[in-house]
């Protein structure tokens, strides 16, 4: 009943939810309430990760390519084609919006109409170059932080340059809290 009244209203509602674990999984563990899932897990649909639909990732990235651009009023119109091949060679561990933050990333780091090899470069670190085999050969910690540590860089100095160094938009446009971007360009040394 709704609040401050005595009478009940029938409502008709579609629940849409959305999860990365494996709720079956869950309820088997009790972490996840077994009379909820019955309650809305009357038709479940799941997604394979995007490493599995490799086919797909060509569409996705032109996509969030001309979404990014649109969004940070940049004429970039393509993505070369040995990006697009280490786009679809790449492991993805994640879902779709894996890939578009690297394409976010990718568009934010491009100066130029086409997302070059070297706009992709954190996807396998500075000392790996293009060959995917290497991965393997470096220690994970060390291949992660210096990936992250060289894209944030990258991607800070370009949204300073682009917002003329309107800390509060490069913040927004990054997706960070003001104090993290702050932060950040200290730790970075960024003038």
């Amino acid at each position: 009943s709704p609040l401050g009244s005595a009478g009940f209203v029938d409502i008709d509602i579609r629940i849409i939810a959305a999860t990365n674990i494996d709720i079956k999984e869950a309820v088997i563990q009790k972490k996840f309430s077994e009379d909820l899932f019955c309650r809305i897990g009357e038709f479940m649909l799941t997604l394979p990760p995007l490493r599995e639909r490799v086919d797909d990732i060509p569409f996705f990235s032109q996509r969030f390519l001309r979404e990014a651009a649109g969004e940070m009023n940049k004429d970039i119109y393509g993505i070369a084609d040995d990006v697009m091949g280490r786009l679809t060679r790449y492991p993805w561990p994640g879902i779709v919006r894996e890939l578009k933050n690297v394409i976010r990333k990718a568009v934010l780091l491009a100066g130029g109409d086409m997302i070059m090899p070297e706009h992709v470069e954190f996807l396998i670190g500075d000392k790996c170059g293009s060959d995917m085999e290497n991965l393997a050969l470096m220690p994970l910690k060390e291949l992660s932080a210096g990936a992250v540590r060289d894209v944030e860089r990258k991607a800070i100095k370009q949204a300073l340059a682009l917002t003329k160094g309107n800390k509060t938009k490069a913040a927004a446009m990054l997706q960070i809290d003001y104090k993290t971007l702050l932060t950040k360009i200290k730790e970075y040394e960024i003038s």
